[in-house]
């Protein structure tokens, strides 16, 4: 509870150091524990499938481990390198650069997102 009254104050009270480092460091942390368990959500959808949000984090849950590896170590290795094109190259040249490159990046994490979902899908025990 104390961190949840921390985290209102640092919202409507950004004056507080401590205020300030809990609500910085929350975002990254809700990223890390929440969207690899719940992002089976969307290739499902795309698959035409009904998965809900409880179902995805019944079935990531043994595969923790590589799914923050697919939806977040594995982004942001490849979204590196665009980013510091981005500011290494300057004007429309380093825009455009930066863009093709993220595009790229995109397509390999949807990619990554969907091979994972195949695969965890395949090894789950049938439902009733």
């Amino acid at each position: 509870m104390f961190l949840f009254g921390h985290l209102i104050d640092a919202y409507f009270y950004a004056s507080d150091p401590l205020s300030l480092v809990i609500l910085f460091l929350s975002g990254p942390v809700l990223v890390v524990c929440l969207l690899p368990q719940f992002s089976l959500v969307l290739p499902a959808i795309a698959a035409d499938r009904w998965l809900t949000p409880v179902d995805s984090w019944n079935l990531t849950r043994p595969y923790r481990g590589k799914m923050i590896v697919i939806d977040v170590v594995f982004p942001m290795l490849l979204a590196t390198p665009p980013a510091l094109l981005f500011f290494a190259f300057e004007g429309v040249v380093g825009q455009m650069f930066a863009s093709l490159v993220s595009a790229i990046v995109t397509v390999f994490t949807i990619t990554a997102l969907s091979l994972a979902y195949r695969e965890i899908v395949e090894k789950a025990p049938p439902s009733d």
